[in-house]
């Protein structure tokens, strides 16, 4: 585990690691800012001092370049954040250093118990290899006495077998004295019979001393041994009511072949973003693209409403639910301010809705285009895909501001 200044540290490197594209005007920064200060003054409310941290220390680097007037708007509430960090940072530390002594108090136990565990391991070892080693004697004793006892059996088997052979001498040599006796002719003396030898050890199966086995002993070599962090997505909460009456909304021009568009706008609480605002700005239509205007109205209504720019809705009257050339430099905007950004793509012709968010690799290659207007990507790997981090919601509804009129 990190100290807690270096836990802090990541922090701040994670709040600056806020990419920049020049592409996105600083305005639209300026009000990605005014969002960020309420999404930290959210987290600072619940209690949630790191996310709030992060939010607070954001800073554009091009800061110096804008208009007076947004400068000075950006600095109103600056003093007050400065000292909110301040605060919170202090916060943080203690809240840092009590969990890094925990975790080391913790951390001594678990090492402790690591080295009991492992002097347990030892001593199961050595009684292993001590029983091994008295079973081994055990085994070469026995096959000794067995060895022995084979021994003695195939010597008392020799010793009987000399035994009859002498006997058998003693009965001939016996017979030829009486039949001398009985007979007066010439004498002829008895040889004992020697064709009738003993064994020898080949014959009888017994090895020679020198050739005599010893008990095998094991190889013991072979012997078997005993043996949601910072950067996570938040969820995003979506009406199904914003699909419903986002289509209802642009039929006209649906109908006529037109796509319309929309910005989708809502709150965050708890560390969840949920979209409650369509807002439909003054946009003219066509075959494949919308222009918007008065931006500016709608900023300055997500101001009065304390909302927050979630993602943008618009349709496909004639094509499959998709993200063009055009929609991904667009939809870039949106996520490289907030990572949870969603481009909803309505395909009333096909039926199809899609929701939809930049890979990482859609994100970096659309970060150093430069080419305006529909122009070809490469496809694979793919520069978009289905968000994952969204649930779809069938009992809230949603408002539908139409700020063209």
């Amino acid at each position: 585990m990190k100290t807690p200044q270096e836990r802090l540290t990541v922090i701040f490197d994670f709040a600056n690691d806020f990419p920049i594209d020049p592409q996105v005007p600083i305005r639209r920064y300026f009000r990605s800012g005014s969002e960020m200060l309420k999404m930290g003054d959210t987290y600072y409310n619940e209690g949630n001092n790191e996310h709030a941290y992060i939010m607070y220390l954001k800073e554009h680097p091009e800061f110096k370049r804008a208009d007076n007037k947004s400068k000075l708007k950006a600095k109103e509430p600056t003093q007050k954040i400065m000292a909110r960090c301040e605060k919170i940072k202090a916060l943080l530390l203690r809240e840092f250093a009590q969990e890094y002594e925990t975790w080391l108090k913790e951390e001594e136990k678990r090492q402790s118990l690591k080295r009991l565990q492992q002097l347990e391991q030892m001593r199961l070892d050595e009684e292993n290899d001590k029983k091994s080693k008295e079973e081994l004697a055990q085994s070469y004793h026995q096959e000794k006495e067995r060895s022995k006892t084979e021994q003695k059996d195939r010597e008392m088997a020799l010793y009987m077998q000399l035994q009859m052979e002498n006997e058998h001498e003693i009965e001939q040599t016996q017979e030829a004295l009486r039949r001398s006796q009985l007979s007066t002719e010439d004498v002829v003396p008895m040889t004992p019979d020697r064709s009738s030898k003993p064994l020898s050890n080949d014959r009888m199966g017994i090895p020679d001393n020198g050739s005599q086995s010893t008990p095998v002993i094991p190889n013991r070599a072979s012997k078997p041994k005993l043996s949601k962090g910072l950067g996570s997505l938040r969820n995003l909460s979506i009406p199904t009511a914003v699909m419903a009456k986002f289509l209802s909304f642009a039929q006209k021009n649906t109908s006529q072949g037109k796509e319309t568009g929309a910005f989708l706008a809502g709150i965050m609480a708890n560390n969840e973003l949920r979209i409650t605002h369509v807002i439909c700005p003054a946009q003219t239509g066509k075959a494949d693209s919308f222009d918007t205007e008065g931006e500016e109205d709608m900023w300055d209504y997500l101001d009065k409403h304390d909302l927050l720019t979630l993602g943008w809705i618009h349709t496909h009257p004639t094509q499959t639910a998709f993200l063009s050339s055009v929609d991904l430099h667009m939809h870039f905007g949106y996520q490289a301010l907030l990572n949870e950004a969603i481009a909803i793509v309505c395909a009333p012709k096909f039926n199809e809705t899609g929701f939809f968010t930049l890979t990482a690799t859609g994100m970096e290659l659309i970060s150093c285009c430069r080419q305006t207007g529909f122009h070809p990507h490469p496809t694979e790997p793919p520069l978009f895909e289905e968000g994952s981090h969204f649930a779809l919601d069938h009992n809230v509804d949603v408002e539908l501001v139409d700020l063209s009129k």
